[in-house]
C-alpha cells in the first residue's frame, strides 16, 4: 500500500469513527420487552451494533447479540452517527445519555471495534 493510500485509509477510519460512541447501559429486571433493537435515538435510522452483554460489573462477555438467561446485565454498542444532544430511546422509554468520555480501556479490550463494511 503506497503512503498516499495509507493516509486516505486512516482519514476514511478516522471519518467514520468520529460519530460512533460505545453506549453501556445497565440493565436491571429485564424482562420479554427488553429488545436491543428498540435501542435509537429519535429520527435516525442507526441500530446497535457489535452488541455484547455483560455482567453486571461489566467485567466479563455474557454473550453476543443474544440477551442472557439473567435479568440483571450491561448491554454494550456501538451506535453510528450518535448525537449527544438527543436522548436514546429503549424498550422501556426514554433514557439521558451522560456526557461522551473516553472509552475503557477494558472495553476497549472486551469490545474493539470492527468498521462496518
Amino acid at each position: 500500500m503506497s503512503e498516499d493510500q495509507m493516509r486516505q485509509a486512516e482519514c476514511t477510519l478516522i471519518d467514520e469513527l468520529s460519530d460512533v460512541v460505545l453506549l453501556d447501559i445497565e440493565v436491571e429486571n429485564a424482562d420479554e420487552n427488553f429488545d436491543v433493537g428498540d435501542f435509537k435515538q429519535p429520527a435516525s435510522d442507526q441500530a446497535p451494533y457489535l452488541d455484547a452483554y455483560l455482567t453486571p460489573d461489566g467485567n466479563r462477555i455474557l454473550s453476543w447479540f443474544k440477551p442472557p438467561s439473567e435479568n440483571s446485565f450491561r448491554i454494550v454498542f456501538f451506535l453510528h452517527f450518535f448525537d449527544p444532544s438527543k436522548t436514546l430511546l429503549s424498550s422501556y422509554g426514554e433514557l439521558k445519555i451522560p456526557p461522551i468520555q473516553e472509552m475503557p480501556p477494558h472495553l476497549e479490550e472486551l469490545i474493539p471495534y470492527e468498521p462496518a463494511d
